[in-house]
Order: C-alpha cells, then structure tokens, then sequence
C-alpha cells in the first residue's frame, strides 16, 4: 500500500525557469511562492518551493512560466539525496492575473 503523498499549491512564479532539454527527457525546474493572508488582508505566512516538471509538462514550463505568473501545481513532494525537499509536478495550470 502506497502513502498518500499528494500537493496541490496556488502561488505565483518567482524567477526564471530553467530548462534542460537531454536526449532522453525534458525536465524544467522553477520556483514558486504562494501566500497566505489573514483575514484582515494582511500577509500572515510566505513560503517558497522548487517545482520540477518532466516531458511536455516541462516544454509547457519553458513556454508559459514567466515571473510573476499565477500557477496551481499537482504533485507529490519529492527529496534529493542532499535531503532537500522538492514538489515534483503531474499537472500544472497557468492562471490567468
């Protein structure tokens, strides 16, 4: 039995993303920041994520990620052998402003 390990973030593209086209694979990697408010609208929490997308995911990255662009991301939390923690994208969706 699998554990459950799923994500769902809305947040904001916040820089460049890097895409690495291999003859094997694409693979995209961006950074995302998502907000949360308090009630009143005022900024309560701030976090950031790293994001990686492979294949056509990672192509439709590469063409419509650009800073400041509002995004909803599906995946599953993913670690590198350095322990650093990762969301590691099945489905993204470019929001319109």
């Amino acid at each position: 039995m699998n554990n459950l390990n799923s994500v769902l973030v809305e947040g904001t593209v916040s820089g460049e993303a890097e895409f690495t086209e291999r003859k094997d694979f694409n693979l995209c990697r961006l950074a995302v920041v998502s907000k949360r408010y308090y009630g009143d609208g005022k900024l309560f929490r701030t976090v950031s994520f790293a994001v990686e997308a492979y294949d056509e995911l990672a192509v439709a990255c590469r063409d419509k990620a650009k800073i400041n662009a509002p995004v909803r991301i599906v995946g599953r939390m993913e670690n590198e052998d350095s322990g650093n923690i990762y969301i590691l994208a099945e489905h993204i969706e470019f929001l319109k402003n």
